[in-house]
This record gives C-alpha cells, sequence and structure tokens, in this order.
C-alpha cells in the first residue's frame, strides 16, 4: 500500500533575502554586467492524489535593459514570450537526470525607469518515485551572473533549491512577499515573510531558515526578519580611514 501522507507536517521554506541599505543619494543603474534580479519556484502535484507528477511554477525577474542575453521566441497565444540565456545559461534541474531551460517565459510585468521585467515559466515533470531513496528530490535553479548593482555577489553565479517529497506533502508554499527590500542607513527594520498556500496554515505551518543571511539580518523560524545597516556603515567608515 502507500505510505500514508503527514498532513501536518511542517512545510520548510528556504529563502534567500535581499534586504538593500541606501542612503539618500540617488542610486544609478548600471548598463553592463549580470542581468538576474531575483527568483521563486513552487510545485504541486498534478493529474491525480497518486502520480508522481508535478507542476514546477518559476518566477524570475531580470534587468530589462540587457537585450543581448534574451531573445523573443515564437508567441502563438499574444502573449510576450521571452527565451532567456546568459554566461551561464539559467537551468532548472529536476534531480533525476533531467534538466529544462528557460526557453517561454511569459512576461508578467515590467518597468521601463527602474530597467527590470519580471516572467513565469511553468514546467511539468514525472518522476518515477514519489522520493529519491527515501529523501525529498532537490530541484534547483541555477544561472550566471547575479545584478552587477548589489553590493554582495555581484556578478556571481546563483543557486535556488525547492525540495518534492510527494508521500508527505502535494504542493509547496507559495512565496508572496515582495523579494527586495530597501531599509534606510543605519536604522532598523522589521518585516513578515508571507506564502500562499492551498491548505490552512494551521495544517500545514511553514518553518522558515535562511540560506544566505548578510550581516546584520537575522530570520526567526516564524518568518519575522529583523535587518540593520548599522554594521555595513561602519565598514564603509573604516574603509575611508
Amino acid at each position: 500500500g502507500r505510505m500514508v501522507k503527514l498532513s501536518r507536517s511542517p512545510l520548510p521554506a528556504l529563502v534567500c533575502i535581499a534586504a538593500f541599505c541606501f542612503s539618500d543619494a540617488q542610486i544609478s543603474i548600471a548598463n553592463n554586467g549580470g542581468q538576474f534580479r531575483f527568483a521563486t519556484m513552487f510545485w504541486k502535484r498534478v493529474d491525480d492524489p497518486y502520480s508522481n507528477t508535478v507542476e514546477l511554477t518559476l518566477e524570475s525577474a531580470w534587468r530589462r535593459s540587457f537585450s543581448t542575453y534574451f531573445t523573443p521566441a515564437q508567441n502563438p497565444s499574444g502573449d510576450t514570450i521571452m527565451k532567456i540565456n546568459g554566461r551561464e545559461s539559467p537551468t532548472v534541474d529536476f534531480g533525476d537526470g533531467s534538466i529544462q531551460f528557460l526557453e517561454n517565459v511569459k512576461i508578467t510585468a515590467y518597468s521601463s525607469a527602474e530597467d527590470w521585467f519580471m516572467g513565469v515559466q511553468v514546467f511539468r515533470h514525472a518522476y518515477d518515485t514519489p522520493t529519491n531513496q527515501g529523501q525529498p528530490w532537490t530541484v534547483s535553479f541555477t544561472g550566471c551572473c547575479r545584478l552587477s548593482t548589489l553590493q554582495e555577489r555581484r556578478d556571481t553565479r546563483w543557486s535556488l533549491s525547492t525540495y518534492i517529497d510527494l508521500l508527505q506533502w502535494d504542493q509547496s508554499p507559495r512565496i508572496v512577499s515582495l523579494p527586495v527590500i530597501f531599509l534606510r542607513s543605519g536604522q532598523l527594520g522589521n518585516f513578515s515573510l508571507q506564502t500562499a498556500l492551498g491548505v490552512g496554515p494551521a495544517d500545514s505551518p511553514v518553518v522558515w531558515s535562511a540560506a544566505a543571511a548578510p550581516p546584520g539580518l537575522t530570520l526567526a523560524p516564524s518568518g519575522l526578519v529583523q535587518a540593520s545597516c548599522e554594521g555595513r556603515e561602519r565598514e564603509r567608515e573604516r574603509a575611508r580611514e
């Protein structure tokens, strides 16, 4: 028989947080370098309650002016569809030897003034087994390069992961918080990370942990983030001495 799903198991949410410190000086946008801004992934089981087929949704944002690394794909639906490349092509690895690329990204929003666009692509994948020998399947989204205007890890490779265990879960949380938070230098800021889920939070509580947190930032399991730019201000003052 099939293992009973643990409906009350906490769902892990692994997140890379971007909290940018700024002063009153004007923020300028570079015209070269990395183009990747941020992304989020979420999945759900499809076909029937016992299938090993999942639908993975990848939402991503990129610098709009970096037209060298994306070209229009065929557009039979009338939507704006992009095929995105890069120094290291953005790749979705399903963890079982199957990979796919961002070849049909539907543009959902953009800003010419702020130089960005957002898009979504839905992938469908069938696993042979509900788990990877008892462990969740790891789906990774990787590529290069990060936005060149970042203070940390600019123009570097990114890696984003989600985990699929079809014996325990039918879907993952969808992170709906703003992906970029701006904080004024020298001030402490608090904000909460939010998710949208098809089942009640009392049945499947979300537990947060930080994959990579910059200095001055803490993340509680409840999703409460505390961030301060004070430490970075001291580092910049020492660099000027």
